[in-house]
C-alpha cells in the first residue's frame, strides 16, 4: 500500500514538473558571432507580433485585444531586458503621425521577415552557416540604418478566458506560449541569432512577464554568451 502511494506521488511529482517548466526548443548562433570580437550593439527592436486564441468552450476564439496588449508589453520588457545585456535600444516603431512611406516599410520589413521565418523553423540549425538572409529588405526601413541588428519576435499562444463557463482558470494541458527571437544583421539581412522557446508549459497566465525568462533561458544554450555579443565594442 505505501509503495502504491509513493508510485503515485512520484508521477504527480512528475507531471507537475512537465506542466511548469520552460522549453528551450533550439538556440543557434551565427558561427561568424561564435568569437570576439564581433559583435552588434546598437538594436532596434521591429515590434512584436503575437497571436492568441482561447481554450475550452472557446477553443479556437481569436484574443485580439489580449493579443495587441501582450505585443506591447513584450516590446518594452525586452527593450528592458536586452538593454540589461549591454545593448543599445534605439527608439522603436514609427508613431501614428509618423510619415506614412515609414509606415508602409514598417510593414513590408514584417512580411518579409514572415516568409523567411517559415524556412528558418524547417531548418534553423542552418542560422550556423548563414544560409538565412533579409537581403534588401533591411535596407528599405530607414531606422535600420542607425542599428547594428534588427530584433523581430513572434509567438502564438492559447489561453482560457477568465469568467468563462467550462474554462479552466489553470493548469489546462494546452494552455501554452512558444515563441521566436530573432537578432538580424542591420546592413546585410543576415540571420545571427535564433532563439525558439515555450513558456511554463499548461500554468502560463499570459503576462509578458513570464516570457522573459524563458527567452533568458533559451539565450543561455547559445555557444557564446548574448551578453558578450551585446556589448559595446
Amino acid at each position: 500500500m505505501r509503495s502504491s502511494s509513493s508510485t503515485r506521488l512520484l508521477v504527480t511529482l512528475c507531471l507537475v514538473g512537465a506542466l511548469t517548466r520552460g522549453e528551450v526548443r533550439q538556440a543557434w548562433l551565427n558561427a561568424k558571432l561564435k568569437r570576439p570580437p564581433h559583435s552588434f550593439h546598437k538594436v532596434l527592436i521591429v515590434p512584436v507580433q503575437v497571436s492568441l486564441n482561447a481554450g475550452g468552450i472557446k477553443r479556437g476564439l481569436p484574443l485580439l485585444t489580449q493579443a495587441d496588449e501582450l505585443g506591447e508589453h513584450l516590446d518594452s520588457l525586452l527593450a528592458f531586458w536586452l538593454t540589461k545585456q549591454g545593448a543599445s535600444v534605439l527608439p522603436d516603431s514609427p508613431r501614428a503621425d509618423s510619415d506614412s512611406s515609414e509606415r508602409y516599410a514598417l510593414v513590408q520589413l514584417q512580411r518579409a521577415y514572415d516568409t523567411l521565418e517559415v524556412t528558418m523553423l524547417r531548418h534553423a540549425k542552418d542560422v550556423r552557416h548563414g544560409r538565412f538572409t533579409l537581403g534588401e529588405a533591411v535596407t528599405v526601413y530607414p531606422r535600420a540604418a542607425s542599428a547594428d541588428t534588427l530584433v523581430f519576435m513572434r509567438g502564438s499562444g492559447t489561453l482560457y478566458p477568465r469568467n468563462v463557463p467550462g474554462s479552466a482558470p489553470w493548469g489546462a494541458a494546452d494552455q501554452v506560449f512558444r515563441g521566436r527571437l530573432v537578432f538580424v544583421d542591420a546592413r546585410t539581412g543576415e540571420v545571427l541569432v535564433f532563439l525558439d522557446f515555450s513558456t511554463f508549459g499548461s500554468f502560463w497566465k499570459g503576462t509578458a512577464s513570464e516570457i522573459i525568462p524563458r527567452i533568458e533561458e533559451c539565450s543561455a544554450r547559445l555557444p557564446r554568451p548574448l551578453g558578450s555579443i551585446l556589448r559595446n565594442p
